[in-house]
Order: structure tokens, then sequence, then C-alpha cells
């Protein structure tokens, strides 16, 4: 695991207005009370992640 990677994915969420858990298992988990429109926000925000890693 690339903790410096996941910190990084989760601080960046943050600044953005996702707030997911702190734990490496627990990250990734959406609620089936997300609807499709915070879905969509969620994958934009780690789109934006992903685009500023490849820069």
């Amino acid at each position: 695991t690339d903790f410096d990677l996941a910190f990084a994915q989760w601080m960046h969420g943050i600044n953005r207005g996702i707030l997911l858990p702190p734990g490496l298992d627990e990250q990734w988990l959406i609620s089936v009370m997300h609807d499709d429109e915070a879905a969509m926000t969620y994958a934009g925000v780690f789109a934006d992640f992903v685009e500023e890693l490849v820069r």
C-alpha cells in the first residue's frame, strides 16, 4: 500500500467536500444512501485527482 498516495487522495477529497473515512479499508465505501449525483460528484473529484497525478 502506498500510504502517501492514499493520504494525498484522502486530503484531495476533503478539500473538495468529499468526506471519506480515514481508514484504508473503509476509504472506498459508498453508502446505498448516496444518489447518482453524489456518486458522480465523487467520481469527478477522483478524476481531478488522477489528472493532477499525471501532470
